[in-house]
């Protein structure tokens, strides 16, 4: 197996090939002419496991082309790169020592393949992300709002409106795409019976079960989202507070966190809260573990394709 580690930029590729003999480096152009000389690099071996980190959106036009010609591709998130960077004792960085870098990973972890979505879940991503980056900008508007001079007010408002027409627009391109697609539409529709969950927090999820990650469980996922516990012990001298690992996209998490208000607000799962007030948990911490639970049950609804039944 020959292993090749591809440093992505905007502009530039930076590629590293590992065989049994030596390194061979090449710095292309991140274009449909780059790619067609990088090709024809790995041509010349049999067998390539290219590696390469998801930066932006850089990536995406090269990851589809090597799998449209056959070549295995796996793409990876930096965080882990970077963390195999500090076990290594890395001291130096590069774009050539990244690429280097990126093809050592992929021969020591052999990461999973890259396995590209349906056209329909990348149409959905897109829309998504999309949505997500309108609130967030209308989000920095309000804020900018509390003490913003009288001066500027008003432009700040306007910003605040258009942004609030953009989401209004986003929203009805989403339900556009719903009325074509019967099936992810089906499947927001039944994430939208869990308790908390409405169009915005549920199209978010979707959007991530959808994908093709290969989640093999409800922990997984929630791994995912970075909703896990995150234990800080060593023996006796060490003894941390428990708190959420926040691997992963805040964003995703966000999506859950005003649902998981909304429940604790309106009392949706009692139980749930009545034993964590029980055990002295404060509202922040609940808040949490209604993310949490909203998690698994998104996860187990998309997974059984039924409506969430209350237990």
């Amino acid at each position: 197996m020959t292993y090749a580690g591809i440093d992505v930029s905007k502009k530039t590729l930076d590629c590293c090939v590992l065989d049994a003999d030596n390194e061979v480096y090449l710095k292309v152009q991140n274009s449909p002419a780059g790619y067609d000389e990088l090709m024809s690099l790995l041509v010349l071996y049999d067998d390539v496991h290219v590696c390469l980190e998801a930066t932006g959106s850089y990536w995406q036009s090269l990851v589809e082309f090597l799998a449209a010609n056959d070549v295995r591709v796996s793409v990876e998130n930096p965080a882990k790169i970077h963390y195999f960077a500090k076990a290594s004792m890395l001291r130096m960085k590069s774009d050539k020592r990244d690429a280097l870098l990126i093809a050592d990973y992929c021969k020591v972890m052999t990461p999973r393949l890259y396995s590209p979505v349906a056209e329909a879940v990348a149409e959905l991503k897109l829309l998504v992300g999309m949505y997500q980056r309108l609130k967030k900008q209308k989000v920095s508007e309000r804020v900018k709002l509390l003490e913003a001079p009288a001066l500027v007010k008003p432009l700040i408002n306007s910003n605040i409106e258009h942004f609030n027409n953009q989401l209004l627009e986003t929203k009805e391109m989403l339900k556009a795409f719903f009325r074509s697609n019967a099936d992810l539409a089906h499947k927001h529709e039944i994430l939208q019976t869990i308790p908390g969950i409405g169009f915005s927090s549920g199209v978010v999820l979707l959007s991530i079960l959808a994908s093709g990650y290969t989640f093999e469980s409800a922990n997984q996922f929630v791994a995912y989202l970075g909703l896990n516990p995150r234990k800080m012990e060593s023996g006796t001298a060490l003894k941390g507070r428990e708190r959420i690992s926040k691997v992963g996209k805040p964003e995703y998490r966000a999506a859950l966190y005003m649902p998981a208000v909304v429940a604790y607000s309106k009392n949706l799962y009692p139980n749930i809260v009545a034993r964590l007030q029980g055990n002295g948990k404060t509202p922040k911490v609940i808040i949490v573990a209604l993310m949490r639970k909203l998690a698994i049950y998104a996860y187990t609804v998309y997974k059984t394709n039924s409506a969430y039944v209350a237990k």
